[in-house]
């Protein structure tokens, strides 16, 4: 593999810096500091625009992004809002045969690497393309041809820290490589996590196991044995997860991050009937209920309600008469409107009224069983309250509460 031959004063076509910037000190109020860990030459600012020369067998270079800028109108060589191409240290080489790519990050601080390649033509932006990116390590399949450019970078434009890029660049076999490359995190599963295969056989199913287990997703690759898209993943746990490719004769393995535990699946009133059973009691109290997973679940009034307006929605009847003078009238019935429904009543406890602003609060369809043991579902509009009682009664309170009457009334068991 030869070296891209790339010095300060000569961009390639990759960015384009101006001459003038690319002497000492020039761009920059105050160029001390700015050393040859970050941009490789020491004291240039227009370095960390221009990409690098890498080595052909590998090699190190150091990270120090502790130095921040003395004003936003010279960011050089840290982004002060983060424009993609300060506060980092840029590589390139070209690829002249079937190669593999490692890179390793180690730094003090949040920071990840990107990796782009292709044939550079006439616009490098639309030439190259995102093949890779990480944090800690990564491996790269790579053709004969390709331009490689390697970014490492911290994960915030307010970062400070120092580290290490390191890379080596090794010889594969056309086939020897399946260059896996997996989304690094997923927000919650089951979900949909990409994947890339670069470099496994050409015209063949490819199987994904988890964790360690069998296999949970088949995949076919082109001709070119590349495949771009996504596999299903079932419910898995907060945290790290491994899977292992393979094509019948290469193996692979990549790990990612489940961020969030699964969300608990929706129980709607209606559809799921309230669990307050029938009562024999001469006085029968209202009950709040809350059917969702891990929701509030039931809450028993200590004390009735007074008040209340009718729950019972007003039919949505429409008449249309017949031509012929003795026809009878053809009468359609619609689905009702919700119905707004006022309660009115007391609380005498500090955990009547908390209990009430809890389910006041909460943004789901709810089960109201009245004292006629009707299952109401309704929606919570809202609750307000008024102070009553004397002032050594801090939780006497006169409450009105507002619903949407949805359906119902539900029969209990």
């Amino acid at each position: 593999m030869a070296d891209y031959d790339l010095t300060p004063a000569d961009s390639v076509g990759i960015v384009d810096v101006p001459t003038a910037l690319l002497a000492p000190g020039a761009g920059i109020s105050d160029p001390v500091g700015i050393t040859d860990s970050v941009g490789a030459v020491a004291h240039q600012p227009g370095s960390v625009w221009s990409p690098y020369a890498a080595s052909a067998s590998g090699g190190t270079r150091s990270l120090d992004f502790s130095i921040v800028p003395d004003s936003p109108e010279f960011p050089w060589p840290f982004a002060w809002e983060g424009d993609g191409y300060s506060n980092s240290l840029w590589l390139v080489f070209t690829a002249v045969d079937t190669q593999i790519l490692t890179l390793t990050l180690t730094t003090s601080f949040p920071a990840g690497i990107e990796v782009w390649s292709g044939e550079l033509i006439d616009d490098p932006e639309n030439d190259l393309s995102n093949v890779a990116y990480g944090q800690g390590t990564l491996e790269v399949p790579i053709a004969p041809g390709e331009i490689v450019r390697m970014r490492a970078h911290p994960l915030s434009a307010t970062e400070t820290g120092t580290g290490s890029l390191t890379w080596t660049v090794a010889a594969r076999t056309e086939t020897g490589v399946l260059g896996f490359v997996a989304q690094p995190e997923i927000t919650e599963t089951p979900g949909w996590l990409d994947v890339s295969l670069l470099s496994a056989t050409p015209d063949v199913d490819v199987t994904f196991a988890l964790d360690g287990g069998s296999t949970f997703f088949t995949v076919h690759t082109e001709v070119d044995g590349t495949f771009e898209g996504s596999v299903l993943l079932p419910e898995l746990a907060v945290g790290s997860h491994s899977i292992v490719v393979t094509d019948g004769s290469q193996t692979d393995t990549q790990t990612f991050t489940v961020l969030l535990r699964p969300q608990a699946p929706d129980s709607i009133p209606g559809s799921v009937g309230p669990t307050t059973g029938v009562s024999l009691e001469p006085v029968i109290p209202w009950v709040l209920e809350d059917p969702a997973p891990g929701g509030l679940g039931n809450y028993t009034f200590p004390l009735n309600p007074a008040e209340m307006s009718s729950p019972w929605p007003e039919k949505n009847l429409r008449v249309e008469h017949t031509v012929h003078g003795s026809g009878q009238d053809i009468l359609w019935e619609g689905r009702a409107e919700a119905v707004n429904w006022t309660v009115k009543g007391s609380v005498l406890t500090q955990e009547f009224y908390e209990k009430l602003e809890a389910y006041s609060v909460l943004n789901r369809r709810l089960y109201v069983v009245d004292h006629h043991q009707r299952g109401w579902v309704v929606a919570f509009e809202g609750i307000a309250w008024e102070k009553k009682g004397p002032p050594g009664n801090d939780w006497y309170y006169g409450y009105t509460a507002k619903f949407f009457v949805l359906g119902g009334p539900v029969s209990l068991t």
